[in-house]
């Protein structure tokens, strides 16, 4: 049996990994839900931008480890939406002698379902790390790189994400409340309906909903998905389907081995293929 050998350093193909990974593009976001409880529904939305790696560093047989990887996104938030209690009542606002001179505020706020929907940017508030691999397969006559394995590790939202949902959602119910009040009596009923907290489905809405995500992992699970789904097989090399040697009137061609033609191992810090022929 006859047999080419091609074979190429890690330096090299850390240069060809790094150009592979700076074409990496997610059209368009996945969208998920994310929790669905107690009147409390979160929506995620992933899209990455650009995956940047330090190093690489290749493994027997045929793995590529992605070292200190780096992850930008051109969209990371979740849409929360929150069912508040309905809160009716009516209260008098001047109490003058005399019924004809007593005006009553009534009100019927958070009829609607949902009554509240924010959308939070957290990509400041994301900080895992990542660990990924690529492996070497045959496919034909190719030699490609297909990613083996991408996890997010250490997953946690920062500290500061559960304080700003609850802040704005107390903000987006006083919103409902201003819009439907007299700002003179505003005060007046904002009194006498009390903490607003007590009207949210759950204690503690903010940090409530960041140990959901925590916990059930979807967060992590749709940004690993938003990778696996767009990295696609990258060809490093494709065998001839026959070689070639002699000049001119002398030429003659040989061609590829009908059983196992390709054969690929990484030994010595080098990805090294042996491409096989049949005999002349």
């Amino acid at each position: 049996m006859n047999n080419l050998q091609i074979s190429l350093s890690q330096p090299t193909l850390d240069k060809f990994i790094k150009i592979v990974l700076a074409q990496f593009r997610q059209e368009s976001p996945l969208t998920k839900e994310l929790v669905n409880s107690n009147g409390v529904k979160v929506i995620g939305n992933v899209q990455v931008k650009s995956i940047t790696i330090e190093s690489l560093t290749l493994k027997e047989p045929n793995i590529v480890d992605l070292n200190k990887i780096q992850i930008a996104f051109e969209l990371l938030n979740i849409i929360v939406e929150v069912d508040v209690k309905r809160a009716h009542d009516e209260i008098k606002i001047l109490d003058l002698p005399g019924k004809k001179y007593d005006i009553a505020i009534s009100w019927d706020f958070f009829k609607d379902e949902p009554d509240i929907r924010l959308t939070f940017g957290i990509e400041d508030f994301f900080r895992p790390s990542f660990t990924a691999s690529l492996i070497w397969l045959i496919n034909g006559r190719d030699i490609a790189g297909g990613l083996n394995d991408f996890d997010v590790n250490d997953f946690n939202l920062a500290d500061g994400l559960g304080s700003q949902i609850e802040d704005r959602v107390i903000s987006a119910m006083k919103d409902i409340i201003k819009k439907k009040i007299d700002n003179k009596y505003l005060n007046k009923v904002l009194d006498y309906i009390g903490d607003l907290l007590k009207l949210l489905p759950v204690d503690n809405i903010g940090n409530w909903i960041i140990k959901q995500i925590t916990d059930n992992q979807a967060l992590k699970q749709l940004v690993e998905q938003a990778v696996k789904e767009n990295f696609k097989p990258q060809t490093l090399y494709t065998a001839p389907g026959q070689f070639e040697f002699g000049a001119d009137l002398n030429k003659v061609s040989i061609s590829l081995a009908d059983s196992n033609p390709i054969v690929i191992a990484v030994k010595d810090e080098h990805l090294t293929a042996w491409v096989s022929f049949n005999e002349l």
